[in-house]
């Protein structure tokens, strides 16, 4: 499951790498927040420090002169991203950073912003308690092999597999599934967002399913265009989710080389188990995986257990995966023992699971 050069159209042309399994290799496109220098804007700088730099309020006239620099609106918004005396509560700055974006293609819209939980009343309602909100995508995207110069196209994913995997393991009533999912929209739609008009589902695991490219998840955006969150909106939504269903205990980035994201996640919901790849991975042992997960949370569904543990849950899946695979990053190719001569074995992907398995268990792996 894997990309090559920059899947989405913005990307410039300098991106390289090989599809293959559920990962990407590419260049992330992004410029770095202005900063205060030698602009002719000397005045402004000194109006800055003297009147700011202890979270005071910036005079309107400071402000008007610094926007007419020109990169004024860049250097405001790298002031309002750093909260300096944190005056900003976290949703207020939350907000901010979605509205105050310097590059119009990726501002969000009004209509998206206006659905943030701390618009909306809060819900009473009881939510429907699932085991998984699954959510798969694998748009068609077109590259150019850095190698030979053709066009290719990313290999589509057999999803829907996966799909029927979690469809069977799991009790009807135990599973959302949303194929071609949308970025923002699948995520928190399904959860309600804190509408009293909608109930929404609270799961225990929101699954993402799908190729993994420039340290994200390809999806598509709400006008079904292919996008690629970056780490930040990412992480930022699935804040959002957490705020509209507290019950969300784990996610699942079924997707190559995802471990960076999994981390940047684990910092920011420290009390959600995160599992990943940190290596590419075949769709096939992908699914496997999966598949062994979620036939242990069925199987102690259907016993009445609801709650069963998430990571017996990863070991059983582990154990379906060890069953057909080898463990090992697939462009490294496995040490033979001493004295074996041959080819040399390739691995299949690389598992991860946060927090390590130590918090949760005694039993502890070597």
């Amino acid at each position: 499951r894997a990309g090559g050069g920059r899947a989405d159209e913005r990307a410039s042309a300098n991106g390289s790498g090989e599809f293959g399994s559920r990962d990407g290799a590419g260049s992330e496109g992004g410029g770095g927040d202005g900063g205060a220098g030698a602009n002719g804007c000397g005045a402004v700088d000194k109006r800055e420090v003297g009147g700011c730099s202890g979270g005071g309020a910036m005079p309107r006239g400071a402000m008007t002169q610094l926007l007419a620099c020109p990169d004024g609106a860049a250097r405001l918004v790298s002031r309002l991203h750093a909260n300096v005396g944190g005056k900003l509560s976290q949703p207020q700055l939350e907000l901010l950073k979605r509205m105050l974006v310097v590059d119009p293609e990726r501002r969000a819209p009004l209509s998206e912003l206006l659905m943030l939980t701390y618009f909306k009343t809060t819900c009473t309602v009881e939510r429907a308690q699932v085991t998984m909100l699954g959510l798969f995508c694998c748009p068609k995207v077109k590259w150019i092999d850095p190698v030979d110069g053709r066009q290719k196209q990313i290999p589509m994913l057999q999803l829907q597999k996966e799909m029927r995997s979690a469809v069977i393991s799991l009790p009807p009533g135990e599973r959302e599934l949303r194929p071609a999912a949308r970025f923002p929209d699948d995520l928190l739609k399904p959860l309600g967002r804190g509408d009293l008009n909608v109930t929404g589902v609270s799961p225990r695991v929101m699954h993402f399913g799908g190729h993994g490219v420039n340290n994200g998840i390809l999806m598509e955006d709400n006008e079904g265009r292919r996008y690629i969150p970056t780490a930040e909106e990412f992480i930022a939504t699935l804040r959002e989710c957490r705020q509209v269903c507290p019950g969300i205990e784990c996610i699942f980035l079924n997707s190559c080389n995802t471990f960076t994201l999994a981390k940047g996640i684990s910092r920011d919901l420290p009390d959600v188990i995160v599992i990943s790849w940190a290596s590419k991975v075949s769709d096939q042992a992908a699914s496997c995986f999966a598949a062994g997960f979620y036939s242990y949370l069925g199987a102690q569904c259907r016993r009445g257990n609801r709650k069963g543990s998430l990571v017996e849950a990863f070991r059983a899946g582990e154990a379906e995966f060890y069953r057909k695979y080898l463990a090992g990053d697939p462009d490294q190719p496995l040490p033979l023992p001493l004295n074996v001569q041959g080819p040399c074995a390739k691995g299949h992907g690389v598992l991860q699971i946060l927090p390590r398995l130590r918090h949760y268990s005694e039993g502890e792996r070597s």
